[in-house]
């Protein structure tokens, strides 16, 4: 049976999940999974400014292959099975942090934006931002999938009134 499941593992795009879904209950849902370190590299000291001032933070999480659900996403995130999600394009997300202009007011730190935004849209697959609950704070992911399977990017808060 087990190479059945490995033959048609082999054969589905982004696998079968079954390898990714054991080590996500070994670990708990979706903890211990490692950041990547040129991730973490690129998150470093970055703030994303909304109604207030909220770090970015690398995460990592191992989730299954293939299609994410909400109420999955909502599971491995540990948010409440009945949070509201809304997705985001990436570039549409950061598009006040990488303009030159924008309300950072500093060139240099906008070029950090603009890396991080293209370190994730090159390095990992299916970059997307999920924007979790009601205001005033909305919990942002942005994540994408590492060449591994693994479920990769930042989190940060949002202030919304």
């Amino acid at each position: 049976m087990q190479e059945l499941a490995a033959a048609i593992a082999a054969k589905v795009d982004g696998g079968s999940g079954l390898d990714e879904a054991k080590s996500a209950a070994k670990s708990g849902a979706g903890a211990g999974a490692p950041v990547p370190p040129e991730l973490q590299k690129q998150v470093a000291g970055l703030h994303f400014l909304s109604e207030s001032d909220a770090p970015l933070e690398a995460v990592a999480y191992a989730a299954p292959g293939g299609e994410l659900s909400n109420a999955l996403l909502l599971k491995l995130l540990g948010e409440p099975a009945d949070a509201k999600v809304e997705t985001v394009e990436l570039t549409q997300f950061l598009r006040n942090h990488t303009s030159d202009d924008g309300v950072l007011n500093d060139v240099a730190l906008s070029n950090r934006y603009k890396g991080l935004q293209m370190f994730m849209k090159q390095d990992m697959d299916g970059t997307q931002v999920y924007r979790v609950g009601k205001g005033p704070q909305i919990h942002a992911y942005a994540l994408g999938r590492t060449m591994d399977g693994t479920l990769a990017g930042f989190k940060t808060v949002l202030t919304e009134t």
